[in-house]
């Protein structure tokens, strides 16, 4: 008897088991949360959440203490549970919960009522919670965005029925769809009949009928060229941004392969005639003149026929020339009540491109005696010559140049079929080097008249006044520099934290001594969002110590997505160091070989170029100049 009983609770326990599946749910094919209820009260909203096989689940989320409006939790696609806040699902024997957070924080969820263990993978940008539970329900410590979910459960909740799926309306050409674009309700759109693709550059592709222009803003699954001819049928929100039609939100499933077709030329238009009416227009503007912005690097003013109107890079060209007799393809976009132009082609008088205007890899102004500075073209294949003795006798570039006196440096570039890049100008003095005290350094990037160099405050988060890429800051022998990333580097004034420094994801930031004999221990960040800082140190995204006992003379921290935190917004930077030789092991032999060294310690090998030296033979070194 005890062993068919025990046989019957395997049965049991199996058939329990085997009840249990997994559910997946995308918030978008839900509608978003748009499609659901707000409380009287507006202390909660409520909607269900569809499985692919149509099971339905019930979700709650429940206004905490950090935001005073929970309709601001309303989206398209995404769910988003803000600091303190509430989320409960709802199903039969819910066991596991994996939230997909990829465009959002990877947080954990608090767990005050029904226990279980929450984790957070910020590789996979996920957080995973298991435990029992007819009602999961967790409490956002910072902010969850969750875009999908896939449940663990016996069952659906089977008491809620999901809204009626919103209404598509179909329209027979672009003409029809701008119309709807200024409804107030935004509605889902579909054109049905072809339209031809102009030009496509990530989430933006142009596309054109007869009855005009449209831009269709969002991944849709394809890569369109000029000329191609897209199937009717396209779908999405018709929306009004800001004073630009936009196919919105694009349903990827509605955008089938193009056939290739006849390539669409720009309307030759005259400045005076450009205006916001002409949002999404593909233009062409001849006989230009450009001319770069001071303090702006997207940016620029480009004049013709007595008018003047913003040329702004937003597609990313290699360069923006500058000078007369340009010719410009651009698409019409608008600035507040301002038109201004996107180029995606700027051809010199002669027809040609131009190379992309060389860059240097170190900032002009003030720089360490034997600063090496590196010369580069985004141009690929580009030659690149230059010239540091104020004529005209152009080098060509194969090695950093070496700044050990006051010098301009000039640079151009040059490649076949392109005409020659713009002149690239650099003014070089030797820093005077303070005397170094202690064992410590600060940077105080919320005070940044502090600083050295003093620095001013963007307050243009797309094109920064004050950009600060290759910037060295100095403090107490420690040099702090950042370049590269998805934007610039720049002081901002943060509402939340007063003045940061924000470094952007792929930039990288390098904390290095002045010379070969400091060596760093400690670098302390204070700030926002630093686990964007990697390595991986010991804090957390307000504060993050990296630490090394034998210590480093340089160390370098790239800037890294990290979950939803695209950059590292840096209040403070305090360095902890101490100073050894840079020239060990002192022979006391006076007939001992004589070594060179550079300023920073490292012994020269082969025939030495011109520069400053330190020359060693046993005891006695000496600094020497190598003309």
């Amino acid at each position: 008897m005890k062993k068919l009983l025990l046989s019957l609770a395997c049965v049991l326990g199996m058939s329990g088991l085997a009840s249990a599946k997994e559910y997946t749910i995308n918030i978008a094919d839900n509608g978003g949360t748009k499609a659901w209820t707000i409380a009287a009260d507006e202390q909660s909203m409520t909607g269900a959440l569809a499985a692919t096989d149509g099971t339905v689940f019930s979700a709650t989320v429940s206004k905490g203490t950090s935001n005073t409006s929970l309709a601001s939790s309303q989206s398209d696609d995404l769910i988003k549970v803000y600091k303190n806040y509430g989320i409960s699902i709802t199903g039969k024997g819910i066991t596991k919960i994996v939230f997909q957070c990829t465009k959002g924080y990877t947080d954990a969820f608090t767990l005050p009522e029904n226990g279980g263990a929450c984790e957070a993978d910020e590789t996979a940008y996920t957080v995973t919670w298991t435990g029992s539970a007819d009602t999961f329900t967790g409490t956002a410590p910072v902010q969850v965005r969750i875009s999908s979910m896939t449940i663990t459960a016996d069952d659906g909740s089977g008491d809620v029925v999901l809204p009626p799926t919103p209404e598509i309306e179909t329209v027979s050409n672009i003409a029809g769809f701008i119309e709807k674009c200024t409804t107030a309700d935004y509605p889902s759109v579909t054109i049905d009949a072809p339209v031809t693709a102009i030009y496509q550059n990530g989430n933006n592709l142009y596309v054109k009928d007869a009855s005009g222009y449209l831009l269709v803003f969002g991944a849709v699954g394809q890569t369109y060229n000029n000329g191609d001819v897209i199937p009717a049928g396209i779908t999405g929100k018709a929306q009004d941004y800001s004073g630009v039609y936009e196919l919105s939100s694009p349903v990827t499933s509605s955008f089938a392969a193009g056939t290739a077709g006849a390539a669409v030329e720009p309307e030759a238009l005259g400045l005076d005639e450009i205006s916001t009416e002409q949002a999404n227009y593909y233009v062409i503007v001849n006989d230009a003149t450009i001319e770069a912005i001071e303090g702006e690097d997207m940016n620029f003013n480009l004049t013709a026929g007595g008018e003047t109107l913003v040329l702004r890079n937003k597609f990313k060209l290699e360069t923006i020339p500058t000078g007369e007799g340009y010719t410009v393809k651009a698409f019409v976009g608008t600035f507040g009540d301002a038109a201004q132009l996107y180029p995606v082609e700027i051809l010199s008088e002669s027809g040609k491109e131009t190379v992309a205007t060389p860059t240097f890899s170190v900032a002009a102004g003030a720089v360490a005696e034997g600063t090496q500075v590196e010369i580069e073209c985004a141009t690929e294949g580009a030659s690149i010559f230059y010239t540091i003795d104020g004529t005209e006798n152009w080098l060509p570039y194969t090695e950093a140049i070496a700044i050990n006196e006051a010098l301009t440096l000039k640079a151009y570039a040059t490649k076949d079929g392109m005409d020659n890049s713009a002149v690239a100008t650099a003014d070089y003095t030797i820093k005077v080097v303070a005397p170094i005290t202690g064992t410590e350094a600060m940077f105080n990037f919320v005070e940044p008249a502090t600083l050295d160099p003093a620095t001013e405050v963007s307050s243009n988060s797309n094109s920064p006044e004050h950009p600060l890429d290759g910037v060295t800051f100095t403090s107490n022998g420690i040099e702090v520099t950042a370049t590269g990333g998805t934007s610039v580097p720049r002081i901002w004034a943060c509402y939340n934290h007063g003045n940061e420094y924000r470094l952007y994801n792929g930039a990288t930031l390098t904390v290095a001594g002045a010379n070969a004999e400091i060596l760093i221990t400690s670098i302390e960040f204070a700030g926002d969002q630093l686990t964007a800082i990697q390595p991986n140190a010991e804090g957390s995204s307000s504060s993050y110590t990296w630490t090394d006992a034998e210590g480093l003379n340089k160390v370098e921290f790239p800037i890294v997505t990290k979950g939803s935190y695209k950059r590292a917004d840096i209040t403070t930077i305090k360095v902890t160091f101490k100073k050894t030789s840079g020239i060990a092991d002192v022979e006391i032999d006076a007939n001992a070989p004589v070594e060179y060294f550079n300023l920073q310690g490292v012994r020269i090998e082969g025939e030495l170029t011109p520069g400053l030296y330190i020359r060693r033979q046993g005891n006695a070194a000496a600094k020497v100049l190598v003309r």
